[in-house]
Protein backbone atom coordinates (compact mmCIF):
# COMPACT_ATOMS: atom_id res chain seq x y z
CA UNK A 1 0.00 0.00 0.00
CA UNK A 2 1.15 3.94 -0.64
CA UNK A 3 2.01 6.45 1.91
CA UNK A 4 -0.39 8.24 0.29
CA UNK A 5 -3.43 5.93 1.30
CA UNK A 6 -2.44 6.64 5.00
CA UNK A 7 -1.62 2.78 5.35
CA UNK A 8 2.14 3.71 5.89
CA UNK A 9 3.38 3.52 9.02
CA UNK A 10 4.69 6.95 8.91
CA UNK A 11 1.59 8.54 7.89
CA UNK A 12 0.40 6.96 11.14
CA UNK A 13 3.77 8.10 13.24
CA UNK A 14 3.05 11.92 11.79
CA UNK A 15 -0.68 11.89 12.93
CA UNK A 16 0.10 10.16 16.23
CA UNK A 17 2.44 12.99 16.27
CA UNK A 18 -0.13 15.39 15.72
CA UNK A 19 -2.32 14.25 18.09
CA UNK A 20 0.31 14.43 20.70
CA UNK A 21 1.28 18.06 20.14
CA UNK A 22 -2.33 19.17 20.13
CA UNK A 23 -3.47 17.33 23.05
CA UNK A 24 0.34 19.15 25.23
CA UNK A 25 -0.91 22.66 23.43
CA UNK A 26 -4.62 22.29 24.93
CA UNK A 27 -3.22 21.65 28.40
CA UNK A 28 -0.99 24.93 27.93
CA UNK A 29 2.50 23.56 28.21
CA UNK A 30 3.23 24.57 24.41
CA UNK A 31 2.93 27.89 22.35
CA UNK A 32 1.06 27.46 18.99
CA UNK A 33 4.15 28.97 16.84
CA UNK A 34 5.91 25.78 18.71
CA UNK A 35 3.20 23.61 17.26
CA UNK A 36 3.22 24.61 13.56
CA UNK A 37 6.79 24.58 13.45
CA UNK A 38 7.06 21.10 14.78
CA UNK A 39 4.12 19.90 12.51
CA UNK A 40 5.86 21.19 9.63
CA UNK A 41 9.46 20.28 10.30
CA UNK A 42 8.12 16.83 11.05
CA UNK A 43 6.77 16.65 7.77
CA UNK A 44 10.34 18.00 5.88
CA UNK A 45 12.21 15.15 7.58
CA UNK A 46 9.16 11.98 7.73
CA UNK A 47 9.49 13.13 3.38
CA UNK A 48 13.30 13.59 3.52
CA UNK A 49 12.94 17.22 1.85
CA UNK A 50 15.60 19.78 2.75
CA UNK A 51 13.65 22.75 4.11
CA UNK A 52 14.17 26.67 5.11
CA UNK A 53 12.79 28.82 7.70
CA UNK A 54 12.18 32.50 7.17
CA UNK A 55 10.33 35.32 8.18
CA UNK A 56 9.46 39.01 6.98
CA UNK A 57 7.83 42.44 8.04
CA UNK A 58 4.58 43.44 7.15
CA UNK A 59 3.79 45.19 3.49
CA UNK A 60 7.02 43.16 1.99
CA UNK A 61 6.38 41.97 -1.22
CA UNK A 62 7.71 39.48 -3.69
CA UNK A 63 7.31 40.52 -7.26
CA UNK A 64 5.52 37.81 -9.90
CA UNK A 65 8.21 34.97 -9.85
CA UNK A 66 8.31 30.98 -10.80
CA UNK A 67 10.31 28.00 -9.53
CA UNK A 68 11.98 25.06 -11.28
CA UNK A 69 9.73 22.99 -8.59
CA UNK A 70 6.82 21.86 -6.62
CA UNK A 71 7.41 24.29 -3.55
CA UNK A 72 5.49 23.19 -0.13
CA UNK A 73 4.88 26.49 2.37
CA UNK A 74 3.96 26.15 6.26
CA UNK A 75 2.96 29.02 7.29
CA UNK A 76 4.03 28.63 11.35
CA UNK A 77 3.13 32.62 12.60
CA UNK A 78 1.38 35.64 10.64
CA UNK A 79 -0.14 35.61 7.20
CA UNK A 80 0.41 35.96 3.51
CA UNK A 81 -1.11 36.72 0.61
CA UNK A 82 -0.57 35.05 -2.61
CA UNK A 83 -1.59 36.24 -6.29
CA UNK A 84 -2.14 33.17 -8.61
CA UNK A 85 -4.06 33.46 -11.99
CA UNK A 86 -6.00 36.76 -10.99
CA UNK A 87 -6.82 34.51 -7.66
CA UNK A 88 -5.47 36.00 -4.12
CA UNK A 89 -5.11 33.09 -1.31
CA UNK A 90 -4.36 34.14 2.12
CA UNK A 91 -2.38 31.53 4.04
CA UNK A 92 -2.57 31.86 8.06
CA UNK A 93 -0.64 30.24 11.20
CA UNK A 94 -1.17 26.63 10.36
CA UNK A 95 -2.52 26.48 6.68
CA UNK A 96 -0.06 24.87 4.08
CA UNK A 97 0.71 25.86 0.31
CA UNK A 98 1.14 23.33 -2.34
CA UNK A 99 2.30 25.13 -5.17
CA UNK A 100 2.94 23.28 -8.57
CA UNK A 101 6.22 23.90 -10.50
CA UNK A 102 6.63 26.90 -12.70
CA UNK A 103 3.47 28.83 -11.44
CA UNK A 104 3.83 32.52 -11.65
CA UNK A 105 2.90 33.70 -8.50
CA UNK A 106 3.26 37.41 -6.09
CA UNK A 107 3.13 37.07 -2.74
CA UNK A 108 2.74 40.39 0.03
CA UNK A 109 2.87 39.78 3.48
CA UNK A 110 0.49 40.92 5.70
CA UNK A 111 -0.05 42.96 9.12
CA UNK A 112 2.19 41.67 12.13
CA UNK A 113 4.61 39.46 9.40
CA UNK A 114 5.23 36.06 8.73
CA UNK A 115 7.05 33.08 9.82
CA UNK A 116 7.12 30.53 7.12
CA UNK A 117 9.36 26.97 6.52
CA UNK A 118 9.53 25.97 3.26
CA UNK A 119 11.02 22.76 0.51
CA UNK A 120 11.03 22.22 -2.47
CA UNK A 121 9.74 18.74 -3.83
CA UNK A 122 12.15 17.49 -7.39
CA UNK A 123 10.77 14.64 -7.93
CA UNK A 124 6.63 15.42 -8.21
CA UNK A 125 5.70 15.21 -11.57
CA UNK A 126 2.00 15.83 -11.62
CA UNK A 127 1.49 18.43 -8.77
CA UNK A 128 -1.49 20.95 -8.11
CA UNK A 129 -2.35 24.18 -6.57
CA UNK A 130 -3.28 23.31 -2.73
CA UNK A 131 -4.24 25.62 0.49
CA UNK A 132 -4.93 23.09 3.29
CA UNK A 133 -4.94 23.68 7.27
CA UNK A 134 -2.09 21.49 9.07
CA UNK A 135 -3.15 22.26 12.37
Amino acid sequence: MSALNGSSGKIDNINIFISIIKKIARRGKLHLKSINESIAISWFKEHNVDFHKWSNESNTVYEYHEHNYHKVLFCTQGSINFYINSVTYTLEAGDRLDLPKLTLHKAMILDGGVTCIEGALTTLKDSVLKISKYV
